[in-house]
């Protein structure tokens, strides 16, 4: 007697739907996304419902505010040098903060602000270069917190083509 394999196949498809229906998802929505600032929201979906992070968000907080919080943070950069310069480019300070501002009135308690600050910089008066700088930011109780990943790292050519919030 022969046994058919569909009525299993049938079982194992059900089993697999219903285990990644449980499985908790990234979630991504820009704020931003231009050639210089590109901001996203990015929380985690268990079941397509939000998991709340405990995040103090939406954080109504003004552009000035964030401006002045940004403009005191400074890192000594490992080049041989050691020398302190500001993490965020300064030209870029108060359009970065505007849209911090926005994305902090957005974002949910179950959303953290992902940040890729990109800076053309003229190398030799004809080359540029890319630098990036890149951070995570949320609120959490009184505090904001911005944890920098890279600061004022060079960007290889092939780098646009690349999906920047991958490790």
């Amino acid at each position: 007697m022969r046994r058919s394999k569909f009525p299993g196949l049938i079982v194992l498809l059900c089993l697999a739907a219903l285990a990644s229906s449980c499985t908790t998802r990234t979630t991504r929505n820009f704020v931003q996304d231009d050639e210089t600032i590109r901001l996203l929201l990015r929380g985690k979906a268990r079941s397509g419902e939000p998991v709340d992070r405990g995040y103090a968000h939406p954080l109504t907080i003004s552009s000035t505010r964030i401006a002045n919080s940004l403009s005191r943070i400074d890192v000594r950069l490992q080049d041989g040098k050691n020398e302190r310069k500001p993490a965020i480019p300064t030209e870029l300070l108060y359009d970065l903060s505007d849209a911090l501002s926005s994305a902090f009135a957005k974002a949910d308690s179950s959303q953290e602000i992902v940040g890729w600050v990109t800076e053309a910089r003229a190398k030799a008066g004809i080359f540029h270069e890319k630098r990036l700088t890149s951070f995570i930011a949320y609120a959490k109780g009184e505090m904001l917190h911005i944890h920098f990943y890279r600061v004022d790292c060079k960007l290889p050519e092939h780098a646009a083509d690349e999906d920047p919030f991958e490790p």
